[in-house]
């Protein structure tokens, strides 16, 4: 019989996986619910890069950019599921293991000496952000003091939280890090629009929506794209997640994404409507210190900055 007469009575079906899943389905060790494993990823996302998408607003402009980050969105969420898949098909309960079952020990190293090099950086980054937000806070209260001393002093109150073993620890601090970015989010938003309902003349020729600059379109993807950055931490979020089954943890995946997403169009346009090309690399710059109402949301940033180092 001839390829082209062959036929089939039933249609052919891809076979179900093993999974094998580390920590095992019902282990004691999963306790975290659909809500907490959500909010623990998007306190992952949502970091110091967030102040940056205003910037990256004004840069490109309001429709390429929110194309980037809804693009950058997809590409993220499709990662994270990944991930998760060859964790539950090769038994891998992190990051490094994944690498290593899949490419061996050389790859795990490799990997591991660049996440240790990230991160570097990045608690380098939030030891800075901490340091001049909570400097302006004790300045606007009446108690300046020099800035590595408060840095000292930020540094010394997060190493209790640093201190936990999993993120499901951390979880509160998660909950004030994600309402620290909506009061943001709102004090932005409001400013902006009061701003511009007062003066509306200045939006005339000023609202940038596609940049002409080559240069400036390749430069916002990057820093949209490592704004969503968050793999590294996918699998301990999986690792803790009670009833694991794929259906829950696309719910998961879906849901973070999702949020972040949203938030970030939202931060990025209220940010960059309120200082359009003034805009600076970190929002609150544009803002003045003595600012009651941005001191109030850098106070709350402070705990989102000290949730997102720990994470």
């Amino acid at each position: 019989m001839s390829l082209n007469t062959l036929t089939f009575d039933k249609p052919i079906r891809r076979h179900m996986s093993l999974e094998t899943l580390s920590p095992v389905f019902d282990s004691s060790t999963r306790h975290t619910s659909l809500l907490t494993s959500t909010f623990n990823l998007v306190s992952t996302v949502i970091g110091g890069g967030i102040l940056s998408i205003p910037f990256a607003y004004a840069t490109t402009g309001l429709l390429l950019t929110s194309i980037y980050v809804l693009l950058a969105s997809l590409m993220a969420g499709f990662s994270l599921y990944i991930l998760c898949s060859c964790s539950r098909r090769t038994g891998g309960s992190s990051y490094s293991d994944v690498v290593r079952i899949a490419f061996g020990p050389k790859a795990e190293l490799t990997v591991t000496l660049i996440l240790t090099v990230f991160l570097l950086f990045v608690t380098t980054a939030y030891m800075i952000l901490m340091r001049d937000i909570n400097t302006s806070l004790l300045s606007f209260l009446g108690h300046p003091l020099p800035p590595n001393t408060v840095l000292f002093y930020s540094v010394l109150a997060c190493i209790p939280c640093m201190l936990m073993r999993d993120l499901h620890s951390l979880r509160y601090n998660c909950y004030v890090g994600f309402l620290s970015v909506l009061i943001l989010l709102i004090t932005i938003t409001l400013k902006a629009v009061n701003l511009n309902l007062q003066n509306p003349e200045r939006l005339k020729g000023n609202v940038l929506l596609v940049t002409d600059s080559v240069y400036d379109c390749t430069f916002a993807f990057p820093l949209i794209a490592l704004a969503f950055l968050s793999q590294f931490n996918m699998l301990s979020v999986h690792a803790s997640l009670y009833n694991p089954t794929r259906e829950r943890l696309l719910k998961v995946i879906v849901a973070c994404v999702g949020t972040c997403t949203v938030l970030f169009l939202l931060f990025g346009i209220a940010g960059y409507m309120y200082a359009l090309g003034e805009t600076r690399d970190n929002v609150l710059l544009n803002f003045e210190d003595d600012d009651a109402t941005i001191v109030y949301g850098k106070g709350e940033r402070n705990g989102k900055s000290e949730s997102s180092e720990h994470a």
